[in-house]
Parts: C-alpha cells; structure tokens; sequence
C-alpha cells in the first residue's frame, strides 16, 4: 500500500495554543533526546515520565520521536536539534466530522478533544475518509495559516 500525504489548512480560534503545545512537543523531544545520549541508550519510559503539559497520547509520541532520533545520532555521531514547532497526533486520536477535524489538546490541565474548522477538498475528504489514517502533523508558522499533514 502507498503513503500519501494530504495537506489541509486548519482555522483555529486560538493558535496561541496550537503553538504553545509544538514549542512544548519540541522541547520535551529536544530534552529526551539529550538525557538518551548523555547515557548512552534510550531508557524505558512511559507517558507518566515525560515532564510536559500535553496529552498522554502525544507524550507517547514523544517518546517514539525521540527514540528514532537517538538511533540516528548514534548512526551520524550528532545530534539533530529540532527547531520547527510541530504537533504530531496518531492515527488513534483524532478524526473527522465534514469540515471539522478534532484532536486532543491540554486546556486548563484537562485534556480536551479541540474541533478546529478545516478546508478540505472533496478529493482530500474521498482519501482521508477511505483510506486508513496515518500520523498527523500540525505546523505553521505565527501570522499564517496552521497546515496539517496526514499520511
């Protein structure tokens, strides 16, 4: 089977959080990344070990995120600092409803499922609904759009 990848812009109403979850996504990957190499192997951790005010099932993908990227620094002999804010969501805790895509995010330190508007095409909506759901990646940067990708 084929990876595709669709990207679709989303309209929050406050991107401010969308935001402040990728700077966290990418602090707390950034962090595990380094306490890994510092000892040389990837510890075992759960979701209760990741010190950030994010969903469990994105505290999970964390923890996968920054697994492979110890395993490419141990291949390279550096380590890839991440930069970009992203928000990655599995394919087990979000979905759609029309135009309305729905993920979980940390508000009020409650995890709450948040229904952001979307601009789907009805090829985008014919592929997405179909065919089995893949990562999502929410990125934008401050003054655009926040795009998201499914593979």
């Amino acid at each position: 089977m084929q990876t595709i990848t669709v990207q679709i812009r989303i309209f929050p109403d406050n991107p401010t959080l969308l935001r402040e979850h990728g700077n966290a996504y990418i602090e707390a990957t950034n962090r595990l990344t380094m306490q890994a190499e510092r000892a040389g192997i990837f510890p075992h951790l759960t979701s209760k070990d990741i010190e950030a005010k994010l969903p469990s099932a994105v505290r999970n993908q964390i923890i996968r995120d920054a697994r492979s990227i110890h395993k490419k620094t141990n291949k390279q002999g550096k380590r890839p600092i991440l930069k970009r804010r992203a928000y990655y969501v599995n394919n087990q805790n979000y979905s759609f409803n029309g135009n309305v895509v729905s993920f979980p995010v940390m508000i009020d330190g409650k995890v709450q499922r948040l229904r952001v508007a979307s601009r789907l095409t009805e090829r985008e909506y014919n592929i997405l609904s179909s065919g089995k759901l893949g990562l999502m990646k929410v990125h934008g940067e401050i003054g655009q759009m926040v795009r998201s990708n499914f593979c």
